[in-house]
């Protein structure tokens, strides 16, 4: 039994092959490796190369594993690798935080925040914390970000969760997964949870967007659970270059089963841009509804192509709500070329949320959702109205009796 405890502080650190601030290579259950990092505006740079990366937290073995790199002022590159952030591979527990404040993060590759990944009898346990704030994320054509995945072979079963923060960031990458699952053999199983805050930022995909995504043929079933939050930011899904109408959003994927799904997207002044859009039946969309006017004042979805509906869909009226203003408008809230799909056969079929539910509703006032057909587009559509007042109903009540009693007295009689 042993453990090891290092801190490093520094203006910043450069030309090293492998950082790793925390991390066990091997060693039994009960050893703890902890390491710390704490760098200034010279910031962390990689020596260049393919092999180049950066583990925080992270572990190959039974022992457990604990890393915390903050970056104040400073830059992240020369990475040819992957940057892990709370990473288990083997028994151990790897757990990891990342922070980066006014600098920038360049890498060829993937940014991976909470990872296990098992094989043989293997029970890995990963978490990541990531907080970028100020600066810009940037990957190449082929890297993307994970928050939470979790991969599962022979007869392992891992865990991974990880949470993510962007606060004023420019990020641009291939793919984007938060909460994924996964396995390889049906003795096998994972679990995955994932969460991506989105404040005042932009992400630019070439790719995918999934959120909440279990998938592999396993017996005692994936469960992948995912969260985006979005405010006043926006998300830009395509095109993938050769591949035009390829790219786009999932939301809570199971496939095959037992595997299990939840996926939440919550749009507050925000805006998502995706060639396609696939909704499964544990997906949940929230908007918040501010004002009039779309994406500033409320979250939408502009699909290009094909928009499948499914799950629940939410709209919060925010307390200051302007309801007189509302009425006579309209919401949309998803925009795209359709909402029809295609079934075995060939034949379309429409698809729709499972449950539309308003919250915040003034007194007086109801709301109503539905499909609007345009000459060009479909759109899920909201709109708000009045409440007829009692008095009103009532003479309105009153009028229908009276209308049908002057019709009894002028109908014509017959023999």
């Amino acid at each position: 039994q042993a453990s090891a405890d290092g801190t490093v502080n520094a203006a910043g650190v450069e030309k090293f092959n492998l950082y790793r601030i925390g991390y066990a290579a091997n060693g039994p259950a009960g050893n703890t490796a902890t390491g710390r990092l704490n760098v200034g505006a010279q910031g962390i740079t990689g020596n260049g190369d393919f092999f180049s990366d950066l583990l925080i937290g992270t572990t190959f073995s039974d022992a457990d594993a604990n890393g915390d790199v903050t970056v104040s002022g400073g830059s992240m590159t020369g990475f040819g690798g992957t940057i892990y952030v709370g990473q288990s591979i083997g028994n151990g527990t790897g757990t990891g935080a990342l922070s980066v404040t006014d600098g920038d993060i360049l890498t060829p590759n993937n940014v991976i925040v909470g990872y296990a990944n098992g094989d043989g009898t293997d029970t890995s346990t990963a978490a990541g914390t990531f907080t970028h704030s100020n600066g810009t994320l940037t990957t190449t054509e082929f890297g993307g970000f994970a928050v939470g995945y979790a991969q599962a072979r022979d007869s392992a079963h891992v865990s991974a969760s990880g949470t993510a923060t962007l606060d004023g960031v420019t990020a641009t990458g291939s793919y984007l997964r938060v909460g994924a699952a996964s396995n390889v053999n049906q003795g096998s199983s994972s679990e995955a949870s994932g969460t991506l805050n989105m404040i005042n930022s932009t992400i630019d995909l070439t790719s995918s967007a999934t959120i909440g995504d279990a998938f592999g043929l396993s017996s005692a079933g994936n469960a992948a659970d995912g969260h985006l939050n979005m405010t006043d930011s926006r998300l830009t899904i395509g095109p993938f270059p050769g591949f035009p109408g390829q790219a786009g959003m999932i939301v809570a994927r199971n496939f095959p089963n037992p595997n299990t799904a939840t996926g939440e997207v919550t749009l507050t002044r925000s805006l998502i841009e995706t060639e396609f859009l696939t909704l499964g039946g544990g997906s949940t969309l929230t908007f918040d509804l501010e004002g009039l006017d779309r994406v500033s004042e409320y979250g939408a979805i502009d699909v290009a192509g094909l928009a499948s509906l499914d799950g629940v869909a939410q709209v919060r009226f925010d307390p200051l709500f302007d309801f007189g203003a509302a009425l006579g408008q309209a919401f949309d809230l998803i925009v795209a070329e359709t909402f029809a799909v295609v079934d075995v056969f060939g034949n379309p079929t429409d698809t729709y949320f499972d449950t539309v539910s308003f919250l915040g509703l003034a007194a007086g006032y109801t709301a109503s959702a539905f499909i609007f057909a345009g000459a060009d587009f479909e759109s899920f559509r909201v709109t708000v109205s009045q409440v007829p007042e009692p008095a009103s109903i009532a003479l309105f009540l009153v009028g229908l009796v009276g209308l049908a009693a002057s019709g009894r007295w002028r109908r014509p009689r017959h023999p």
